[in-house]
């Protein structure tokens, strides 16, 4: 992985990087915030996954930020939709976080998630953790 690196001179010179492993595992150990991202796609089908690149933007208008890589399986749902749900968890929720964060699997089969009836969002129904 090139890794881009300025010098003292203002020039950027390009390196080696860390192995990606190792940057992996020494990132796994800085705190902060995880979420669970959800929306439907066009078909009404669940969507979703664990991002712990969240921020608030903006209150007035209200913006968030967030960020999901254009190769995740669920980015043509979030691309082409026009509401998403934020759902912040609880130190509890780790097997949870787990679970979206992985590209396979139902991520919704334990039914911890509820349909509003006015839009249709998906929010996380389990308060506990």
């Amino acid at each position: 992985m090139p890794a881009l690196t300025r010098t003292a001179t203002g020039t950027v010179a390009r390196g080696a990087g860390p192995d990606p492993d190792q940057l992996r595992e020494a990132l796994a150990h800085f705190p902060s915030g995880v979420v669970i991202v959800t929306t439907r796609s066009e078909t009404r089908t669940p969507h979703g996954f664990t991002a712990s690149s969240f921020c608030a933007v903006s209150l007035e208008p209200p913006l968030v930020s967030v960020c999901l890589a254009r190769a995740a399986r669920c980015h043509p749902a979030f691309g082409g939709g026009d509401r998403f749900t934020v759902n912040m968890l609880r130190p509890g929720h780790v097997e949870l976080a787990r679970r979206f964060a992985r590209s396979t699997g139902d991520k919704f089969e334990d039914g911890s998630f509820r349909c509003t009836q006015q839009a249709g969002e998906l929010h996380f129904s389990r308060t506990s953790g």
